[in-house]
């Protein structure tokens, strides 16, 4: 009733655009993006999500496909953990329509499209979306979002081509752009990530040494998501030890956090 007649008074789209303000703004106060909190302040979108959706199919629904992209990229890992199959779609549809994206933009989505492919099982489209992504971010030389990428990669070279070569050299060159950058989260990352090499190589020892010192670093930073993984992981190598006291500390800080 209340949108029937605010299209009667002719007020109907000046209150959707400002309805898409808002919760743009929302969304970038919180940024899960990989250049953002991550997977932090799920507790601030989850209440708002069916307007963050009215926002962006609002957008979509007027042909504004750069703002619609641009509110979504904020919110790339509200959709990988909270609704990977919808997310994907949504990217899908945005970056199938014809309207030119800028490049970093373009570069930034097909990333969180290959991160929603990833969680919904679609393990080989979002290999190649990733390696597309990081093929535009090296041309436009931005380090830090390479660096992203070339962890990514490496976990889905090592899980999905089953290359553990190929992932141990994509994670080494990212940690030491984390390292260089000076981003103490995304060295906690490709740790982890040469931890998971280790721990598929039977190597327990050197794979749970690089789980605490990851799981530690996550901590410091407030890196909690990470965390959690660190200490799912580190707790399979120690059993893999046969240290089940030690395992049985890590799974129970692992599911107090989780």
């Amino acid at each position: 009733f209340a949108l029937e007649q605010l299209e009667a008074e002719g007020e109907l789209e000046d209150v959707r655009r400002r309805h898409f303000d808002a919760y743009s703004a929302l969304a970038r106060s919180v940024d899960t993006s990989a250049e953002g909190d991550y997977g932090r302040h799920f507790e601030v979108l989850l209440p708002e999500q069916d307007n963050l959706r009215a926002a962006l199919d609002g957008a979509v629904a007027a042909g504004d496909v750069v703002e619609a992209t641009e509110l979504m990229v904020p919110l790339e890992n509200f959709w990988v953990v909270t609704a990977p199959f919808e997310g994907a779609r949504r990217w899908g549809e945005l970056l199938s329509r014809p309207d030119d994206l800028p490049e970093r933009l373009r570069a930034t989505a097909l990333r969180c499209y290959a991160g929603s492919l990833w969680l919904s099982g679609r393990y080989a489209e979002s290999h190649r979306l990733n390696e597309e992504s990081l093929t535009r971010f090296r041309s436009l030389g931005d380090d830090e979002a390479v660096a992203i990428l070339l962890h990514r990669l490496g976990i889905s070279t090592m899980a999905y081509e089953e290359d553990l070569p190929g992932a141990r050299g994509l994670m080494e060159e990212s940690l030491r752009l984390h390292r260089e950058l000076g981003s103490l989260r995304g060295e906690s990352e490709a740790i982890g990530g040469l931890g998971y090499v280790a721990l598929t190589e039977e190597d327990f020892a050197h794979a749970a040494e690089l789980f605490a010192q990851s799981a530690a670093m996550a901590r410091e930073v407030g890196f909690t998501w990470w965390e959690i993984g660190m200490l799912a992981a580190l707790s399979e190598a120690l059993i893999g030890l046969d240290r089940i006291d030690e395992a049985e500390v890590a799974v129970r800080r692992h599911l107090g956090l989780a």
